[in-house]
């Protein structure tokens, strides 16, 4: 299975369109967009088995976890199947595991609620082996 991902800030409507058309084509499992193309790509892609998958907090996670329940929330309300959220790396570097953890309850609770997968995304490159294992 295979997603194909738009995330960049520029992407126009003619991109998410184009996007949606090559995962059609290409029998793609799933669209990776911002939460904000989230509402046009479940529209493309209608009618097939292709999922809509919104990046929620991407890239950096730097949002309140209010912020991104919220923003989880929309982008299920715009047609998203799916969520991929980027973990708070402040919290996580500082070591406030009990805050990562109420995030990750937060979104995959509105998640669960909706009946939509749910995935956290985390830069492996800027942590420890040990904040890795914790993490997952």
């Amino acid at each position: 299975m295979v997603d194909h991902t738009s995330v960049r800030p520029n992407a126009t409507h003619e991109d998410m369109v184009r996007l949606c058309s090559e995962a059609k084509a290409y029998h793609f499992k799933m669209v990776a967009v911002t939460a904000l193309q989230s509402e046009v790509c479940s529209r493309e892609l209608a009618g097939t088995d292709i999922d809509t998958g919104a990046a929620i907090a991407f890239p950096f996670g730097q949002a309140t976890v209010a912020t991104k329940v919220f923003e989880t929330r929309e982008a299920l309300e715009n047609g998203a199947d799916e969520i991929d959220y980027v973990v708070n790396r402040s919290e996580l570097k500082d070591g406030k595991w009990k805050q990562v953890e109420n995030e990750m309850s937060a979104i995959v609770g509105v998640c669960k609620e909706a009946r939509a997968l749910s995935k956290v995304i985390f830069e492996t490159r800027e942590l420890s082996s040990e904040e890795i294992i914790r993490l997952c």
